[in-house]
């Protein structure tokens, strides 16, 4: 099993990572928003887990917040997401 996922370097990102662009996809295509409260909730973790994930995922590009704190995709994170 192991030869089936890369070295963790060459990972783009975690499976765990990939859950949150998924979940954020997702509460924009049902609600028109995603918010770290709904991504939480989704995802049935702690708020503050939600936030060490995206402070990751902001800074590499994949996820945006806008200056009301609502969350969206970049067009690469929504092609990981998709």
């Amino acid at each position: 099993m192991a030869d089936q996922w890369k070295e963790f370097d060459q990972n783009p990102i975690t499976h765990s990572a990939a859950h949150h662009l998924v979940a954020i996809a997702e509460l924009h295509e049902e609600f028109g928003y995603a918010r770290v409260s709904d991504v939480a909730r989704k995802l049935e973790i702690t708020r503050g887990s939600v936030s060490v994930t995206l402070k990751g995922l902001k800074t590499r590009g994949l996820v945006i917040e806008d200056e009301r704190r609502f969350l969206g995709l970049s067009d690469i994170g929504q092609a990981i997401a998709s």
